[in-house]
């Protein structure tokens, strides 16, 4: 599976759900709070959710045989090597370290 299924299931049964941005918000915050602990603050609940989604996302890139690190080098080295043929918009290797 892609994992997608899982973020739009969760995307979903917050809008089945009802009652506008704030109480979308309030639910997540609340399922988030059962998932990483009631204890933490709101800085740390997001970290924390990020730092979940990141682990999820290279394990699904890991178990298709993704290696991100691998390819932003490859680009790079592309790039140095060949400039006039193969210019890389500068965006496009944040985008890739941002993965890495």
């Amino acid at each position: 599976s892609s994992g997608i299924t899982e973020g739009l299931s969760f995307a979903f049964r917050q809008l089945s759900q009802g009652g506008g941005p704030a109480k979308i918000q309030e639910r997540v915050k609340e399922e988030f709070k059962e998932r990483y602990g009631s204890e933490l603050s709101d800085a740390e609940l997001r970290d924390a959710a990020r730092a979940d989604m990141l682990e999820r996302m290279e394990a699904q890139l890991a178990s298709e045989g993704v290696d991100v690190k691998g390819v932003t080098n490859v680009m790079e080295e592309m790039s140095r090597r060949n400039r006039e043929l193969f210019a890389l918009p500068p965006y496009v290797l944040y985008v890739a370290r941002a993965f890495s």
